[in-house]
């Protein structure tokens, strides 16, 4: 199973995302609001086992209880990661990724799917995806600078699987927990 570690948006930034343009354009598929999401670590393919799971439970736990509650912002204006993937920012999420980074990364074995080749982490760049271009498709410039801004309250990290389906990844949220407090199933 694929898995990552992530925070969702409050149904009000929910809304302000939903309101920006999204043109039918040849190519692009844009996400859904059930995938509008923060990725803190991508994990990658792991095997699905119950001792792994308890792992990475104990892990989000620790990760978790050093921050409370935290405020994260949408924006300032839309932007590209690389010619295919259309986003907006999300600061404020900084100083909790490296703490689920720090407790999660040598959880997984082979090592997570953040790990470049050189065996550094990938930098964290907080982000909602937005659009996505088919191989050899560019997300048209018009749509890169929208301006957006919302800040929401942050107050658990998710353990996501996600699968693919013809429309998209589709995400459960395996575990939850809580800033500063007690994991929920």
């Amino acid at each position: 199973m694929r898995l990552f570690v992530a925070v969702w948006p409050s149904v009000e930034v929910m809304a302000e995302v939903g309101a920006l343009p999204r043109p039918a354009v040849d190519g692009v598929r844009w996400t859904t609001p059930d995938q509008w999401h923060a990725t803190l670590l991508f994990l990658g393919e792991v095997p699905d086992d119950p001792d792994l799971l308890i792992e990475l439970e104990e892990a989000l736990l620790r990760a978790a209880a050093d921050h409370g509650p935290l405020e994260a912002t949408v924006g300032p204006v839309t932007q590209l990661i690389g010619p295919q993937v259309l986003c907006i920012p999300v600061s404020g999420l900084e100083r909790v990724a490296t703490s689920v980074r720090r407790e999660l990364v040598d959880v997984v074995d082979p090592p997570v799917g953040d790990v470049l080749a050189d065996g550094r982490l990938r930098p964290f760049c907080g982000h909602l995806t937005l659009a996505r271009a088919r191989r050899g498709r560019r997300i048209p410039r018009r749509l890169v600078g929208l301006p957006m801004s919302a800040p929401w309250s942050v107050d658990r990290l998710s353990l996501v699987a996600s699968r693919r389906e013809a429309g998209g990844s589709r995400y459960d949220r395996l575990l939850q927990a809580p800033l500063g407090g007690r994991l929920r199933r």
